[in-house]
């Protein structure tokens, strides 16, 4: 893998775990939203980056699905809240600080995990599998710790985002 390949990985993967602690932290579904939209956009552009040869329709594909992850999706839950008039969560079942420190430790225990899974990725950068395992667990995580229904479909997004780090992992 080329060097800028591999600083581009090394700057996105952290951020996309970056969005996980900042989505566990935040009580506005706003800002929710705009954390889910940035962690599509982060996800999206990852398999430009992992050293493999893109074909055109590999690059379009890419494209469009940072449009409807980054775009579409967000705009769309965006605009329900809007007419719906919610602009803040309900208390939610886990503390927004309990949820941070868990945010953390979920993270660490996931690359722990992903050390003892053999994969082949000896051309991809090391923090892939663990943003993966992490943003899939923080999904989950999201989905019990919340009592809005909208913060339950962001945890579903965030879930599909990690499903997609791990295809692109595997892939």
């Amino acid at each position: 893998m080329a060097g800028g390949e591999q600083l581009f990985l090394v700057i996105l993967l952290p951020l996309a775990l970056l969005s996980i602690l900042f989505s566990f932290g935040s009580s506005r579904l706003p800002g929710l939203i705009k954390v889910m939209a940035f962690q599509g956009v982060v996800v999206s552009i990852v398999p430009l980056f992992v050293g493999h040869e893109m074909s055109s329709g590999g690059v379009v594909f890419t494209i469009v699905t940072l449009a409807i992850r980054g775009i579409v999706i967000p705009g769309c839950i965006y605009l329900a809240i809007k007419r719906v008039a919610i602009a803040r969560e309900v208390e939610p079942i886990v503390g927004y600080h309990a949820s941070i420190l868990a945010g953390l430790l979920l993270i660490v225990g996931a690359t722990f995990a992903s050390h003892r899974i053999d994969v082949p990725y000896s051309s991809v950068s090391a923090l892939l599998l663990p943003a993966a395992i992490s943003l899939l667990g923080a999904g989950m995580f999201l989905l019990m710790a919340r009592r809005n229904a909208i913060a339950m479909v962001l945890g579903y997004i965030m879930m599909e985002n990690g499903i997609y780090l791990v295809g692109t992992t595997f892939s």
